[in-house]
C-alpha cells in the first residue's frame, strides 16, 4: 500500500522515502561496531543512534577488558537468595559485588527462575570510552538476602543481561580462605548455582560492613555484611587481569520512542502539506 501512496514522507538526510526518524546510517554503524571491545557478545542486539546523535534508550556499561599483567584475583562473590518482594519463593544464586558499577544487573536466567516480569527497554553501555546499546528488561521489586534470609535488602531497578562479566572460576574457594590465619572466622558456603546477579554500588546496604578481618600487607581481607562474609583482594598467579565498569548514561523506554516517531511523522506530514499548498498557490 505504501508504494501507491502519493504523499510518502521523504528523509531529510538521505532523501529516500521514509520518515527521517527511521534513518539508519550504515557506515556509522559499521564503524561503531568495529570499535566495540572483543569481550562484547555477538548475540547482544545493537541499536544505532538516531539522526540527532542521541541514544535510543537506557544507558549503562559493562565490560571485561583483559591485558598484560602478572596477577589475577578471585572476585567478591558470595551465595545469596533472591526473591520478589510480593512472593515467598526465593532462588539461591551467587552474587558478584562490583563496586565499580553504578547499576545492578541480573541474568535473564534468574529473571525466569523468579517468574519476574520486566519492562522491555534498551540500555546504552559505556565502557572505557566505548558504547553499545542492548535490549534488556528493567525489573522492580527484587530483594536479596543471605542464605539464612536473616536480613533482606531491597534492590533498586535491576536490568537483565544474558551473560554477566564473571564466571564460576572467579568464586573464592575455602582452600584460599584457609591459607590465612586472620580469616579463620570467615565462612563462605558453597552452593551449586550460577552467578545470577551483579550488585553495584547503588545498593549501599549490601556493602555496609559490620565486622572486618584484616591481615598482613598484601593479604586478602573480609567484611561481614547483611548478606554474609565477602572476601576481597584474593590474588592468584596469572598472566592477565580483568577490569569491570558499569555506568548509566541516560534512559528512555519504548513508549518514549513511539511518541518520538509519531511526532516526527506528524511534523513531516505537516511540512509536506504546506509544501503542496504553496505549489497550488503558485
Amino acid at each position: 500500500m505504501s508504494n501507491k501512496c502519493n504523499r510518502r514522507l521523504k528523509c531529510s538526510i538521505c532523501a529516500r522515502l521514509h520518515p527521517t526518524i527511521l534513518h539508519i546510517d550504515n557506515q556509522i554503524n559499521k564503524q561503531s561496531s568495529s570499535q566495540q571491545e572483543p569481550s562484547v557478545k555477538k548475540d547482544d542486539p545493537q541499536i544505532p543512534t538516531n539522526h540527532e546523535g542521541t541514544q535510543p534508550v537506557v544507558v549503562s556499561s559493562i565490560s571485561s577488558d583483559k591485558g598484560a599483567g602478572d596477577v589475577n584475583c578471585a572476585m567478591a562473590i558470595i551465595p545469596v537468595r533472591v526473591k520478589l518482594n510480593n512472593r515467598s519463593q526465593s532462588v539461591e544464586t551467587y552474587a558478584f559485588f562490583d563496586s565499580g558499577s553504578s547499576i545492578t544487573f541480573c541474568s535473564q536466567k534468574l529473571m525466569q527462575q523468579l517468574g519476574a516480569n520486566g519492562k522491555k527497554t534498551q540500555i546504552t553501555i559505556s565502557t572505557m570510552g566505548n558504547t553499545q546499546t542492548i535490549n534488556t528488561c528493567a525489573i522492580n521489586g527484587l530483594q536479596v538476602s543471605s542464605l539464612s534470609m536473616e536480613h533482606m535488602v531491597d534492590l533498586p531497578k535491576v536490568y537483565t543481561k544474558e551473560n554477566l562479566p564473571v564466571s564460576k572460576e572467579h568464586i573464592p574457594t575455602r582452600r584460599e580462605i584457609k591459607k590465612w590465619t586472620h580469616l579463620e572466622s570467615v565462612d563462605i558456603p558453597e552452593i551449586d548455582a550460577d552467578i545470577g546477579i551483579m550488585i553495584g554500588n547503588n545498593v549501599p546496604d549490601a556493602y555496609t560492613p559490620f565486622n572486618v578481618c584484616t591481615g598482613p600487607s598484601g593479604s586478602p581481607h573480609a567484611t561481614k555484611t547483611r548478606l554474609g562474609w565477602i572476601l576481597w583482594n584474593v590474588i592468584r598467579d596469572s598472566s592477565s587481569f580483568e577490569v569491570n565498569r558499569v555506568h548509566i548514561c541516560k534512559m528512555k523506554d519504548d513508549e518514549t520512542q513511539l511518541n518520538l516517531l509519531m511526532q516526527s511523522i506528524n511534523l513531516e506530514t505537516s511540512q509536506n502539506e504546506m509544501t503542496e499548498d504553496k505549489r497550488e498557490f503558485y
